[in-house]
């Protein structure tokens, strides 16, 4: 009976650990990807194309001047869609990376205040008249939390869905608390 309660007892010890494990694992993912968040609008691609001009241009159009030495990093990336080879029939994002936040915060502001305008690809010098959006790029595991955060505020009666400075944050009504989703279990924990 002694061995069955020393054992009863390092079985509890154990899973207590892994809970605590657990919880420092989401933890230390969810902060590896806000780290991968961190270091990241469809424009048509054109060969030779100078990213830092469009980039100067846009903030020109929106009310905000974006000098080069605003930009530390400009390039496209693929687009990806899971069992989806339709990716390949549009152009790559652009990625602009910022010096400083605040820049960024400046030139995503302008960008939305000015989306009742409407961004078209003409506006940058291209035959097509297509819109133009500049969002925040989120990591591929933001992108799938995100689109998570929308579904559970479809079921749950949540109004408001959004992302401001690379964070998810999810709210019920115009007066009640914003909640921020940093992870699955925030949605876990908001739907109990």
């Amino acid at each position: 009976m002694e061995n069955v309660k020393k054992l009863s007892k390092t079985i509890n010890e154990m899973q207590q650990k892994i809970s605590e494990i657990r919880k420092e694992s989401l933890h230390l993912r969810t902060e590896i990807e806000v780290l991968q968040q961190e270091s990241r609008s469809v424009v048509p691609e054109k060969r030779n194309e100078n990213i830092v001009s469009m980039v100067k241009k846009i903030g020109s159009i929106v009310g905000t001047i974006i000098h080069d030495d605003d930009i530390a990093a400009s390039h496209r990336v693929a687009r990806f869609n899971k069992g989806s080879d339709t990716s390949n029939n549009y152009p790559k994002n652009v990625i602009v990376k910022f010096f400083s936040v605040s820049k960024r915060n400046e030139f995503l502001s302008a960008v939305k205040l000015g989306r009742n305008r409407g961004l078209k690809a003409s506006d940058l010098g291209f035959e097509q008249e297509t819109r133009l959006f500049v969002n925040e790029h989120l990591s591929s595991y933001f992108k799938q939390l995100h689109r998570r955060a929308r579904e559970f505020c479809k079921m749950s009666n949540y109004i408001y869905c959004w992302i401001k400075d690379s964070k998810i944050f999810i709210k019920k009504e115009d007066n009640s608390r914003a909640f921020h989703v940093s992870n699955e279990q925030v949605l876990s924990s908001l739907s109990t």
